[in-house]
């Protein structure tokens, strides 16, 4: 029987999204050489790439094993991204001497859960839109609970706490209007993320986890990526 995988055909439309971003500010940094915007662009390759792997299984819908491994291997660089996150939130805020130094400690934190999540082994998890529809399918990390329910917990707290910051700082302390704008997308981009994470893994290790709720956080994660690159778009 043919499966379509709606999860996965959407993860390959954000992973071209994502890489038509990070060409946009490739292209831009070559012009204007701006520092900020590298760390941008490796931010969304990251993404891009996170995305692609969470994709595969668009094209081997029938093999679970293979496809948990092709989660395992995103989601080391889902930690990257993160760490790029973070570098540049350092260095915006002014603790430029601890920003290479809390992105390395993410990077070696996914690379870890890489190495823990691997030997765990596993399958991903199939969810059907419904017994009528029976090849219309969605996949999602498989694993234990526990694994899980520790990967939506730490991206959500982080999330929430960039969130707070970057709304609190620009609502009381930016003066310049469009700065302060931007500051606020950063802040609603980052929650969305977090609240993808919240849909995608926390919510995973109930009875009620389902097809949609699968396919709201894909719908939720790209959105929070177009918000934040909506705050750094150049021309604003």
């Amino acid at each position: 029987m043919f499966l379509f995988s709606v999860s996965s055909f959407i993860d390959l439309l954000n992973s071209f999204i994502c890489f038509l971003i990070y060409r946009r500010l490739w292209n831009a940094y070559r012009r204007a050489a701006n520092d900020l915007v590298r760390n941008f662009y490796f931010f969304y390759l990251f993404f891009a790439i996170f995305f692609f792997f969470l994709g595969l299984p668009f094209f081997v819908p029938s093999m679970p094993g293979l496809i948990q491994l092709s989660f395992v291997v995103a989601h080391l660089f889902l930690y990257l991204a993160i760490a790029v996150f973070i570098y540049l939130f350092f260095k915006l805020v002014g603790w430029k001497s601890n920003a290479f130094s809390s992105a390395v400690l993410v990077a070696i934190t996914g690379f870890l859960v890489f190495i823990f999540s691997f030997f765990e082994g596993g399958v991903a998890r199939l969810w059907m839109l419904s017994p009528q529809a029976p090849n219309i399918i969605s996949w999602s990390h498989g694993g234990s609970d526990w694994v899980r329910l520790l990967i939506g917990l730490g991206g959500a707290v982080l999330a929430l706490g960039w969130t707070i910051f970057f709304i609190f700082f620009s609502t009381n302390y930016v003066q310049n209007p469009a700065l302060a704008a931007k500051g606020k997308f950063l802040g609603l981009g980052v929650f969305m993320l977090g609240l993808a994470a919240v849909l995608a893994f926390v919510l995973s290790v109930f009875n009620f986890y389902n097809f949609w709720i699968v396919f709201l956080a894909e719908l939720v994660t790209i959105f929070g990526l177009l918000v934040i690159y909506r705050a750094i778009a150049l021309h604003k």
